[in-house]
């Protein structure tokens, strides 16, 4: 307790140089505050009686920037309500999509052909989930921009509620690829 004691008394002496009283007062908290933090941490000071006397006030946190456009988190509700099946009209078999870059353009063509024309990473995986209950994670779109120079699909930006979003759209070289027999595909 005595080390306490001594403390108090070195963080009020040092607070003494302060003249005006509110800021002498501010002064003694934050000379405390660090002297209770370094003993906290074990860095004892080597002699106790002699206080920082540097105060140090807190900087306000950073505002996040607010961006126009970008990601969107979820799922849009047109996106939520569309009738896929793992059956789909006009596309081959969900199972002869081998590779995940080509499960990504089968639901990006599936999509086109129910009048949505791009999505985003997460509701590619959201709509892969809710059809074939296979997950993956959004981070796994990255594998797209490899297809982009191919002219498999394309990120273009689009207006949701005023705001611009990210989608991916497929291509007419994503749409070839994927309704290749498979043999041909795996040839390229």
């Amino acid at each position: 307790m005595t080390e306490h004691k001594k403390m108090l008394e070195a963080a009020e002496e040092a607070a003494k140089a302060v003249q005006d009283p509110e800021l002498r007062k501010i002064a003694f908290q934050e000379i405390v505050k660090n002297e209770l933090q370094k003993n906290l941490s074990g860095n004892h000071p080597a002699n106790p009686a002699a206080p920082a006397t540097v105060v140090t006030t807190p900087k306000p946190p950073r505002a996040k920037p607010q961006s126009t456009g970008g990601r969107a988190k979820g799922a849009r509700e047109t996106v939520k309500h569309l009738d896929i099946s793992p059956d789909e009209n006009g596309l081959p078999a969900w199972s002869a999509m081998t590779q995940d870059w080509k499960k990504f353009c089968w639901i990006l063509e599936a999509a086109k052909l129910k009048g949505v024309d791009g999505l985003t990473a997460p509701e590619i995986t959201y709509l892969i989930y809710q059809i074939f209950r296979e997950n993956y994670k959004s981070a796994l779109m990255a594998n797209l921009k490899k297809k982009i120079r191919g002219g498999f699909v394309r990120t273009t930006k689009i207006d949701v509620d005023g705001r611009k979003i990210a989608v991916w759209q497929i291509l007419s070289g994503g749409s070839k690829a994927i309704n290749q027999p498979v043999e041909v595909a795996e040839s390229k």
